[in-house]
């Protein structure tokens, strides 16, 4: 499982969230004056909250699952039938059986 992001780290981005923290500033400079402070630092909060999810938004986060198999490979195997390796092959098939041969008496 990784988690990429579909857009590159620019320098907009950067951009982004600079100013969405200075927005958050300006528009929560005079909560204090006016509400009390758990309520203002509540909606700050929340400012702040929102601007990170809108921020996570724009940089496109995608979760990818992979998964890997082991799969066996394919193994073609030609066999030649032309004349000349029938010939070879039962010129080998004499020879092998002339070995076994000798094997056979010389160990009794």
């Amino acid at each position: 499982m990784s988690l990429e992001f579909s857009t590159n780290f620019s320098a907009w981005i950067l951009i982004v969230f600079i100013s969405s923290g200075f927005l958050i500033y300006w528009f929560s400079r005079h909560l204090f004056n006016w509400l009390s402070p758990s309520i203002a630092a509540g909606i700050i909060g929340l400012r702040i909250l929102i601007a990170a999810l809108l921020s996570l938004i724009l940089i496109e986060p995608v979760l990818q699952f992979l998964t890997t198999r082991a799969e066996r490979p394919n193994l073609a195997v030609l066999i030649d039938t032309s004349a000349s390796m029938v010939e070879k092959a039962k010129e080998k098939k004499l020879e092998v059986a002339k070995n076994l041969d000798e094997l056979i008496t010389n160990e009794v």
